[in-house]
């Protein structure tokens, strides 16, 4: 069977995942705040058109839908089966899926290959079962996923009416995760930052379909962008770095976090989704080099893919920093240093204007220091981000000042939306303050401007980012070296 083969064989599996015609919830319960009380609502609540089955041992009626007794009652050829059952009922149900030529099942329980070898046998033996019998396997140890395109929602637990896929500028992007809890908080930090989603995916410890597979499929998925990853073992190497650079020759985003940099961490995520120890630093640098961003913290995680499902261009020039206190400008060289980020000198052209426009105390160079000239003269924002963007050695700005009152702040803001209007280059505005709440309406207006091209790095995670905002929008290196694409 050749690669392009089993490529087309799983795209098939997985578009008949996202879009299926019929399900089948195996191991349904009337149980108010059941696993499948709690599917058959979440499929419900969506308006899910197509044809729903019950399977549970009580028979009877569940919110108007009769249940069937066994999987051999169902008709042939269900696009999907979630199968809503303890470990030891795993095996028995993926057999009868196959008698009755389920396309796809879903398995949502723990209790296999990360339980160690008595669990990884039984996951093996499932996954033999399965392929040989022609079923697609998402899971075991996973908690659904949901489609935001056709609303569909997949996940066991209560949840919230699907919305349709965004409208926000910028590509929708794809959630993928081994685990079902980060897969959520990706999610729900994309979401609060007006990142539209596609789908939100949980792999778990990926039985049959793949990181690979869902991979693949985005790269040709027209209403996505790219992908957000969260992972802990790529069971695949080679196919994934294929699709890795399948996605990224489509000019799609790319952002991946790995656990495994220290031996404590690759125990744990032999404990969670059964990951196989792996040499962090090899699969970095292959990663890297086939075009993905990978990152080494959640909050990296989220910065780097909100700038860039808003800038998927990279830029071109160095980095500008502007702020209105001296001392942050040593702080700021120090930090692109460990980015290995360049910092260029200004253009004779752009010194001139800005020594025309400072205050005849104020030298122009990059950092800027604005000082305090900006309180009386608060166009100053504007003059000088202006400056900074029209220079052709500048491909960003960073504009980071001490979080100061509302009215202040607000008017700071209003001058760089305006000297970021219609600029394709990338804007972001730090905050300098410990762990005071940003008010909402600041950030409302920097992701209003423009399309989204102005970025607020927010204050309230600022601890837990040790004090970086450039991170925010100069943290992903992969970025900037790699612009050629």
């Amino acid at each position: 069977m050749t690669s392009n083969h089993n490529e087309s064989a799983s795209a098939v599996a997985v578009g008949k995942m996202l879009n299926p015609r019929s399900i089948a919830i195996v191991g349904v319960s009337a149980k108010p705040g059941s696993s499948g009380r709690n599917l058959l609502e979440n499929l419900q609540r969506n308006d899910y058109r197509g044809e729903i089955h019950l399977v549970g041992r009580s028979g009877g009626e569940i919110g108007g839908l009769p249940v069937l007794t066994a999987i051999d009652e169902l008709p042939k050829g269900v696009d999907l089966a979630l199968l809503i059952l303890s470990a030891t009922g795993v095996r028995d149900a993926v057999a009868a899926c196959i008698r009755k030529e389920v396309h796809v099942g879903v398995i949502y329980a723990s209790g296999f290959a990360e339980f160690g070898d008595a669990g990884r046998a039984e996951q093996a033996e499932i996954t033999r079962l399965a392929q040989a019998g022609g079923l697609r396997l998402v899971g075991p140890n996973c908690i659904g996923y949901t489609n935001y395109i056709e609303p569909l929602n997949t996940v066991f637990l209560p949840d919230d009416p699907v919305r349709r896929l965004d409208t926000a500028p910028g590509p929708a992007v794809a959630v993928l995760a081994q685990s079902g809890g980060l897969m959520g908080m990706i999610f729900q930090g994309l979401r609060a930052r007006g990142v539209p989603i596609s789908y939100r995916l949980s792999t778990g410890n990926e039985a049959g379909l793949t990181l690979t597979d869902f991979l693949a499929f985005l790269a040709d998925d027209p209403a996505t962008g790219g992908a957000v990853i969260y992972a802990e073992d790529i069971r695949d190497p080679n196919g994934f770095l294929e699709a890795v650079r399948k996605v990224r020759a489509r000019e799609k985003l790319l952002v991946l976090m790995h656990t495994g940099r220290s031996a404590r961490a690759q125990q744990a995520a032999a404990s969670h989704t059964g990951a196989l120890a792996a040499d962090y630093g090899v699969m970095k640098t292959l990663a890297t080099h086939a075009g993905a961003c990978v990152v080494e913290s959640f909050e990296e995680l989220i910065d780097v893919a909100e700038i860039l499902a808003r800038y998927p261009q990279p830029p071109t020039g160095g980095a500008a920093v502007a702020t209105t206190s001296g001392a942050f400008c040593a702080i700021a060289l120090d930090a692109l240093g460990d980015l290995d980020i360049e910092v260029p000198a200004l253009s004779p052209a752009t010194e001139a204007t800005l020594g025309a426009r400072l205050p005849a105390y104020m030298m122009p160079s990059n950092p800027l220091d604005l000082g305090t000239a900006v309180v009386t003269d608060p166009e100053l924002f504007h003059d000088g981000l202006a400056a900074l963007l029209g220079d052709d050695r500048i491909g960003s700005v960073t504009l980071a000042v001490p979080y100061s009152h509302s009215a202040a702040n607000q008017e700071m803001l209003r001058q760089v939306t305006r000297a970021a209007a219609g600029q394709p280059k990338p804007v972001a505005v730090a905050l300098l303050v410990d762990v005071l709440p940003m008010a909402r309406r600041a950030g409302r207006l920097c992701r209003r401007a423009q399309g989204g091209h102005l970025q607020l790095a927010g204050t309230e995670s600022a601890g837990d980012r040790r004090g970086d905002p450039l991170r925010a929008l100069l943290g992903p290196r992969p970025v900037h070296r790699h612009s050629d694409g």
